[in-house]
């Protein structure tokens, strides 16, 4: 009886295993493509940089699956933990979600509210002018409050008159809450739609308010369409001549002045655009986050654009985003001490 000889293991053809490698080789390319537009953040590439950097995992790694065989198991693993490596540098997400477990309030902020120099600042989108959003937030207590999406002048006034002791400044869009004394700061009239300036009396010091709402950027998924780019360009541009006007706010403002930026950026943490404020001013979460910062949308924050800008005269001691009842973005409590307060 004539034995028969085994047959061969399955291998890959020629042609599948040369359509694997290049799956692999542009998962690659794209990975590296990706870094190095977070790495810069060129204008030219903000419709890619609008969407959270862990959001390209997901595309990286379906371009990469179908390039997985016995043979590149050892290629596919490389570059899937690149994607991860590269996620993992410039996701802040990674880093913060382990600080939910930090004490809150700060017990330094306790000693500091105690000595008169310790204060809570509150930014908070009202959804269309909802003004159950602004009684949402005066519930943590704020000694400044930046609404955006602002309710109308008697709506805030009455949400804000059950408050003791508490005045504003309206805004079109952007409106500022203290508890304590508050006056507005002339804007130019092209400016009124994003921005309001008010210098608020807080732990003995006058402390410069800017409470902004920036353009909505442009979002369009369909990345192939030349259209899409433009638009992101042009909106990107738009919104730039905004934060430059609030850069030439923040120029005008003494240079001995403590100053505080914050509001609704539509800009995600790291971007270009909020990046402008540095050096006077510093970006508050990073510095004392307790858990997820991000703040868009308020049932699955993906995006932290609701952010708080402070002078060095401020110690961060906490920055937390909570979510809320009557709005679409989750509210950022953020507890700052004034240093070098007199009283």
């Amino acid at each position: 009886m004539t034995e028969t000889a085994p047959s061969p293991p399955n291998r890959p053809s020629v042609a599948l295993r040369r359509a694997q490698a290049i799956l692999a080789g542009l998962s690659l390319a794209l990975c590296l493509a990706i870094g190095a537009c977070y790495a810069t953040r060129p204008t030219s590439a903000v419709l890619v940089t609008t969407f959270p950097v862990w959001a390209w995992l997901f595309p990286g790694l379906l371009v990469l699956a179908p390039s997985h065989s016995a043979p590149g198991r050892r290629r596919t693993l490389l570059i899937a933990g690149a994607w991860v490596l590269m996620v993992l540098a410039f996701a802040e997400e990674p880093r913060t979600v382990l600080t939910g477990s930090r004490e809150w309030p700060d017990p330094g902020w306790n000693r500091a509210r105690a000595a008169g120099d310790g204060l809570r600042v509150v930014t908070a989108n009202c959804a269309g002018g909802n003004a159950d959003v602004a009684r949402e937030a005066l519930v943590y207590g704020p000694d400044i409050l930046l609404l955006q999406e602002s309710p109308s002048a008697p709506e805030l006034s009455e949400a804000v008159g059950e408050h003791l002791n508490c005045a504003f400044v309206w805004g079109l869009d952007a409106s500022v809450v203290v508890h304590g004394k508050v006056r507005r700061v002339e804007v130019g009239q092209d400016d009124r739609g994003f921005v309001t300036v008010a210098d608020a009396e807080v732990a003995g010091r006058t402390v410069r308010v800017i409470a902004t709402r920036l353009l909505l950027p442009c979002c369009e998924p369909d990345l192939w369409r030349p259209g899409a780019w433009r638009s992101a360009g042009g909106t990107y541009r738009a919104r730039a001549e905004q934060m430059h006007a609030i850069r030439r706010y923040l120029a005008q403002t003494p240079a001995a002045r403590p100053v505080i930026v914050g509001g609704d950026f539509n800009a995600p943490a790291g971007d270009r655009l909020v990046r402008a404020l540095r050096p006077r001013l510093r970006d508050a979460y990073p510095e004392r986050p307790i858990g997820l910062g991000n703040t868009i949308i308020n049932e699955f924050p993906f995006s932290r654009i609701d952010q708080v800008w402070v002078s060095p005269d401020f110690g961060v001691h906490a920055v937390l985003a909570r979510k809320t009842e009557h709005s679409d973005h989750r509210l950022v409590v953020c507890d700052l001490s004034l240093r070098g307060s007199t009283r």
